[in-house]
């Protein structure tokens, strides 16, 4: 049976059809709502579609932290190393974004 889950994200709103539980379905849309505004705050961007994008790559950059976390573990320099990484593409992202 599909699952109905009302969102609004940066002023937008739909429907997610899903076979997951609905409950969770609400967790997963209240996390992501929680790193817009955390990614709304760190950055001098407006644009709604910008912001979405910039989130995608924190989530997907904390993701692949997690799955990296499982597999071989990761030395404190590889982990500084791939933060630096990741905030220069955000920092660059916005630059261009900006422009």
């Amino acid at each position: 049976m599909k699952n109905l889950l009302d969102v609004e994200v940066l002023g937008t709103s739909f429907t997610i059809k899903a076979d997951e539980d609905p409950e969770y379905l609400r967790q997963v849309v209240e996390y992501l709502s929680k790193k817009v505004d955390e990614t709304k705050e760190a950055v001098s961007i407006k644009d709604p579609l910008k912001i979405a994008v910039l989130t995608g790559i924190v989530v997907v950059d904390e993701l692949m932290r997690e799955k990296h976390k499982t597999g071989a573990p990761m030395s404190a320099e590889t982990a500084l190393a791939m933060e630096k990484i990741t905030n220069g593409m955000i920092d660059r992202l916005e630059q261009i974004l900006e422009s």
